[in-house]
């Protein structure tokens, strides 16, 4: 009986204890709905015709029509049976208005036409099929209106205005509070033998539409609605209308997908940011060993997201509508990056340039690594729509950022020169990824043996009465690791002087939960994580990742520097040139 939904408690007895109890176990256990949009690839690698798609589109379109006819009418027996009024406009519009037995407006069957007045239904109880209210003056015996004591005329709800009826104004009916003189006809409502005929005609012009497709296109015409039914994110309800006609014509070919797990590509999202613990790496299609982890989002710690976990590193995040595998799995992937979106020309000024679209111009796969080269800027199209290209050796390159392309203009017009033709010397640095590819091998997943509810929201921890909370919300500064029981080497010692200084120089990450720098000479960036206290160091020029990673009071998680650096920073004091001017690396932030 409780399958669906946990059990109403309304005391504090036994048996309310003892229900409390079971609807918590159902919470834990219970199957969360998901979008339709995270199953798309179900039929990856079966095509199909345009003239396949189209046929797709006809049968569902028609089936979608009957299914909604017969569970509206399924509601209307369910909620408002009995009697129910047409009424017809001047203009032969017509609409329905039901439950009038729940109403019992004195003057249902009176020989007079209709005047009515629709307003939204505000009860806390609404149901979708009873949002809109008829309301309709009251006559006496005589005929005539009754009033109340201020004057006004006496009215009475009448009945709901049906789902079929609101068809009529497009669902919307707001613009359309009065209608009167309306002809009415009072007929009797659909009863159960109606609702059981209408479904059956759904069934039945499933099994017609499948019989009318030969078996060798069946799979096709399939995957093309299933394409079409997935297209989009939509909410559960909206869901299961989207695909129940796939459901119900080709369940035999859904079946058969499921013999072998078929999502088996993803894309991770966020691995241009602080928080992917690869950052710099380019992947170039190594296998390594993976696990689906939930934890929170750095830029919002009360957030849960799915993470891909890659050689025990946080990689990046799962879009929404992305195909999923449950918290806790593992397996080994292939890990690819795609080419840079775009790319940062340094003049030798220190000024920036970020130029994108890349695909469309002359270097779509290039990855820039601090390359040089004559940067040309040109103008193309009219007044109206003007592009600024970017060219490198005479070679587009991509179109000119907006914002960049705003400031360069500035800087120009001040010195009297023009835009279009500005030459210069650049350097030019791809910009990190923003996605990664990620292909499963099937053969290698392994589920966990406990499946792990996702929530959404970070839960609270309860503190116990006399358990001390200590919060700090300063960034550790070179005096605070004698506070600490962890004893550090002093090239470790001397290296975080140098990235916390270099922390607090840069203005940007004042206030900042998730605060970011580069030190020694612009080859290695350190990123600070306030609320969890978590430092790490990455390569910025060379691609190896996480170099170095710590938590205050713990020994070093990751440390990836060689003797070579560890002898560096050992011997650098911060009046040497290893630091770079605040200045300076503000440019390159």
């Amino acid at each position: 009986m409780y399958t669906k939904r946990d059990i109403n408690i309304k005391g504090h007895g036994a048996i309310d204890m003892m229900a409390r109890m079971t609807n918590d176990a159902f919470a834990e256990s219970a199957a969360i709905a998901r979008s339709t949009q995270q199953f798309q690839d179900l039929f990856k690698g079966v095509e199909f015709t345009p003239a396949q798609k189209a046929s797709a589109v006809q049968i569902k379109k028609i089936y979608d029509s009957l299914i909604h006819r017969a569970v509206t009418i399924s509601r209307e027996v369910e909620q408002a049976p009995g009697l129910k009024i047409v009424a017809t406009n001047s203009h032969g519009q017509q609409i329905e208005i039901i439950g009038l037995a729940e109403k019992k407006h004195p003057n249902i069957f009176d020989d007079r036409k209709l005047d009515i007045t629709v307003v939204e239904n505000k009860s806390p109880y609404n149901q979708s099929q009873k949002k809109w209210i008829a309301i309709a003056p009251i006559f006496d015996a005589d005929g005539k209106p009754e009033f109340q004591s201020n004057g006004q005329p006496q009215t009475k709800h009448l009945g709901y205005i049906s789902e079929a009826g609101l068809q009529q104004f497009q669902g919307d009916i707001k613009s359309f509070t009065e209608l009167n003189n309306l002809s009415k006809e009072i007929v009797s409502g659909f009863a159960a033998s109606q609702v059981r005929v209408a479904f059956k005609q759904v069934k039945e012009y499933a099994i017609a539409a499948r019989e009318s497709i030969p078996d060798l296109e069946k799979e096709a015409v399939a995957a093309a609605m299933w394409q079409v039914s997935t297209a989009s994110k939509e909410d559960v309800e909206r869901g299961f209308k989207k695909t129940s006609a796939a459901f119900a014509i080709f369940g035999e070919e859904l079946v058969g997908r499921l013999d072998k797990l078929q999502f088996t590509e993803f894309a991770v999202v966020g691995t241009h940011k602080p928080s992917n613990e690869h950052l710099g790496r380019k992947w170039v299609g190594e296998k390594v060993e993976c696990h689906i982890e939930q934890a929170p989002v750095p830029i919002n710690p009360t957030q849960n997201k799915r993470w891909l976990v890659a050689e025990d590193k946080k990689l990046g995040v799962f879009r929404s509508e992305s195909a999923q595998l449950p918290i806790g799995t593992s397996f080994t992937a292939e890990i690819t990056s795609p080419p840079s979106a775009s790319v940062i020309i340094t003049s030798t000024q220190g000024n920036q340039l970020k130029v994108g679209q890349l695909k469309k111009y002359a270097f779509p796969e290039q990855e820039w690594k601090g390359d040089d080269g004559v940067i040309t800027i040109k103008i193309v199209g009219t007044e109206k729509a003007v592009t600024p290209l970017a060219f490198v050796d005479d070679k587009p390159l991509g179109v000119v950022d907006k914002e960049s392309f705003k400031l360069l203009s500035e800087r120009l017009n001040v010195r009297g020169v023009k835009v279009d033709g500005f030459k210069f010397q650049g350097r030019l640095e791809s910009t990190p990824a923003t996605i990664a590819n990620i292909k499963v091998d099937p053969e290698t997943i392994r589920y966990p043996q406990v499946w792990a509810r996702e929530e959404a929201l970070v839960r609270e921890k309860k503190i116990k009465a006399n358990q001390k909370v200590s919060i700090r919300t300063e960034i550790p500064t070179a005096d605070t690791p004698k506070t600490e029981s962890v004893k550090r080497e002093e090239w470790e010692k001397q290296m975080l002087k140098l990235a916390i200084v270099c922390l607090q120089d840069n203005p940007a990450n004042a206030g900042e939960e998730m605060q970011t720098a580069t030190f020694g000479d612009g080859k290695y960036r350190v990123i600070y994580h306030e609320p969890s206290e978590m430092l790490r160091v990455v390569d910025e020029d060379e691609q190896r990742g996480t170099l170095y990673k710590l938590q205050r009071g713990k020994a070093v998680q990751v440390c990836n520097f060689t003797d070579k650096e560890k002898q560096n920073f050992e011997i650098l004091r911060l009046g040497q040139q290893f630091i770079k001017p605040a200045s300076e690396n503000l440019q390159r932030e």
